[in-house]
């Protein structure tokens, strides 16, 4: 589905990301771990478009797509939330996954919101799909709430739910439990995997918390200093030695 060749990327004579390969199956939730500043946002940066190869580049679905924009890559099936929420804070928790819904629903940001114009279309298609994401992620009962008055960890969900609603094959999370405690970080593992499972989409996660990635993931690469150190199951990559000297504090 997702293909990297010889991705590259360089700031003012830094390499920031150098040659890196990852390939991505439907259905596979595969992590992407390594210490700050080992290239992991400049993966996705380049992946969803915020930033454009300085060599190599991207495919999705055989189609080359590092020199799209943001919005074209997401209309093709890319969904990513980011490390902090950038959510509506001002919306109402259903209004912003119906926002979400504008690429399945070709309609502007006030049509969503105040119903009007376009949105009468598919008014009904709309608000069902939002209502059973949001049932999904279990945010029903906080559907009128403002988004900005959510507790973080249900921004977190909510933030899935709206990346959800755009249709993503493929879908990027972005340090999913930061911020988050033991218990929610469990439920996020539960999510995470439901939405694999119900909508048959890959997943592609960042994250520095070990327990999450060794629990939920199937294959992890390792990225230091910009560059791919290891690639595997959850147990080769943590036998190997490359990685605790790098990222899991050598092997004392």
């Amino acid at each position: 589905m997702l293909e990297t060749h010889d991705l590259s990327k360089t700031f003012n004579g830094l390499m920031a990301l150098q040659q890196h390969h990852l390939q991505l199956q439907r259905g596979e939730i595969v992590g992407v771990i390594g210490p700050n500043g080992s290239g992991k946002s400049t993966l996705f940066n380049l992946i969803s478009g915020f930033l454009r190869p300085s060599q190599g580049g991207v495919r999705f679905e055989g189609r080359e797509i590092s020199r799209l924009a943001p919005a074209a890559i997401a209309r093709l099936g890319i969904a990513r939330t980011f490390q902090g929420t950038r959510l509506f804070k001002n919306l109402s928790v259903l209004e912003n996954v119906r926002a979400g819904a504008q690429l399945r629903y070709p309609v502007n940001l006030a049509e969503v919101v105040s119903g009007l114009g376009r949105a009468k279309i598919h008014p009904p298609a709309s608000e069902k799909m939002a209502w059973e994401l949001l049932e999904m992620v279990g945010l029903e009962a906080v559907a009128d709430w403002p988004a900005g008055s959510l507790p973080y960890g249900n921004q977190r969900r909510l933030e899935i739910a709206r990346a959800l609603a755009t249709a993503p094959k493929l879908l990027m999370l972005d340090e999913p439990a930061a911020g988050l405690d033991s218990s929610e970080t469990l439920t996020l593992l539960h999510l995470i995997r439901q939405v694999r499972d119900r909508y048959g989409l890959a997943v592609l996660l960042i994250e520095h918390d070990m327990d999450l990635v060794m629990n939920l993931c199937e294959r992890i690469q390792v990225l230091a200093y910009g560059q791919v150190i290891a690639e595997g199951t959850p147990a080769e990559v943590q036998s190997d030695p490359r990685v605790q000297e790098a990222y899991l504090g050598g092997t004392a």
